[in-house]
């Protein structure tokens, strides 16, 4: 993916348009990411956190999101990227409408920012039968009114 400011990638904006700056210091508006890191490829079987005993990648707002399970009264909570490899987010964000949101509100690590902002949300398999069963029953009669004789669909015959 190129920068969507300067058009390469990884970014190398001059004289950016929106900021002025040379170089250009705004966030990516693909990746996230300051500077961007568009073209540096994820390794997805890595840890997201290498020393969660240590840091935590939970630096952001912990209240009511899916990435982070709270304690008892009186103790801290876990936060379960720490615990994840990218491979995992990433199918959560597939997956779990809200996870996106959630992930950016959490933490300000370049790598999952970038990670949320790519990863595209697929639609559950209930959702495309849904959509492919109104497409065949558009322009189609009720099999009621077919079986009763009607194929033309006209009211009060049959």
């Amino acid at each position: 993916m190129s920068c969507p400011t300067c058009g390469s990638t990884p970014c190398s904006c001059q004289n950016c348009r929106k900021c002025g700056l040379n170089p250009c210091t705004c966030p990516c508006g693909t990746c996230g990411g300051y500077p961007c890191t568009c073209g540096i490829p994820i390794d997805m079987e890595g840890r997201v956190n290498l020393d969660p005993n240590y840091c935590s990648v939970c630096d952001g707002d912990t209240s009511n999101n899916i990435w982070f399970q709270p304690g008892p009264p009186g103790y801290p909570g876990k936060c379960k990227l720490d615990l994840m490899t990218y491979g995992q987010v990433y199918k959560v964000l597939r997956r779990v409408p809200c996870a996106k949101k959630d992930l950016l509100r959490i933490t300000t690590d370049q790598c999952l920012v970038r990670l949320a902002n790519t990863t595209p949300l697929i639609r559950p398999d209930k959702e495309d039968n849904r959509i492919a069963q109104q497409r065949l029953m558009k322009n189609s009669l009720p099999f009621y009114t077919v079986l009763r004789g009607n194929v033309g669909g006209d009211p009060g015959h049959g």
